[in-house]
């Protein structure tokens, strides 16, 4: 493999229509959330002192395991510029960049209010299935169900709190925020932003014929439409559904706007419309 990059951030924020754009360079390979986050968390366990092996494995022998399991699951890739999506690699910062010094890491970002309403409405879109997104159970609210979203282990939670430790920590350098308005709104320009962070060279994007869908593994999570994208790229403001006191909860100017000169975070939140 080339070079390993990896795309992170919020759920429901762009990640899926960003690897499906990145998709039509022949150059890249981009895909929704792989394998690779869960199969490195299940090994770096088998690769401490939990295991009374681990006395046989030195620095270099865990990283060189590890990267296998990025070079084993793109092997046939050759020389393509991997993109790895899982919203937990913030989590992973200094491992990943232990593994593959020069990564770059792509956040897409959305106002925490607007991820809330856009579950809830592939939940009222489907509202005879069960969604592993509220853990199956059938006995929910919106305030449960947002209560769940936001939990520390929840969807949004889990992602948010490894955003900001990625956002204020010493490696804020290596992440660009790129916010679900810009991509889906100012594609074009979100996208000449995004090469300039990589350093690749300019590619010219159809943002009128990128249609994506993950129904399987939707179908399989119980949450038809998860990972869809339209035909045409455009941004649709949110109408919201849920109660007042919900929406007042979530609501204010997210951490990355209000603190961004605190951060080497690079970012496309300033785009001229």
């Amino acid at each position: 493999m080339q070079r390993v990059h990896f795309i992170s951030g919020l759920p429901r924020s762009g990640s899926t229509l960003l690897g499906a754009l990145l998709r039509q360079n022949p150059l890249f390979h981009a895909g929704m959330s792989s394998p690779v986050f869960s199969l490195l968390n299940s090994m770096m366990p088998r690769l401490s002192n939990a295991n009374e092996f681990n006395v046989f494995i030195d620095d270099a022998a865990r990283g060189r395991l590890l990267r296998g399991l990025f070079e084993s699951y793109y092997a046939d890739l050759g020389d393509k510029v991997v993109f790895d999506t899982n919203r937990s690699w913030t989590q992973k910062l200094p491992v990943l960049l232990n593994l593959y010094p020069e990564a770059k890491f792509v956040c897409c970002v959305r106002p925490v209010n607007e991820i809330i309403q856009s579950f809830e409405r592939l939940y009222l879109e489907s509202p005879l299935q069960l969604s592993q997104v509220i853990g199956f159970d059938p006995d929910t609210s919106i305030y449960v169900r947002a209560d769940r979203l936001m939990a520390g282990n929840g969807l949004i939670g889990l992602a948010l709190n490894a955003l900001k430790e990625a956002f204020y920590g010493p490696h804020s350098d290596r992440l660009m925020l790129l916010s679900y308005e810009n991509i889906a709104g100012r594609p074009k320009l979100a996208m000449e932003k995004l090469y300039e962070f990589l350093g690749e060279m300019p590619f010219a994007h159809d943002f009128g014929n990128i249609a994506y869908e993950a129904s399987e593994f939707d179908a399989f999570l119980g949450a038809p439409g998860l990972h869809s994208v339209r035909k045409k790229v455009t941004y649709r403001k949110p109408k919201y559904t849920m109660p007042p006191d919900v929406l007042a909860r979530f609501a204010g100017t997210p951490f990355w706007e209000t603190d961004i000169n605190i951060s080497k975070a690079h970012t496309s939140l300033a785009l001229p419309a």
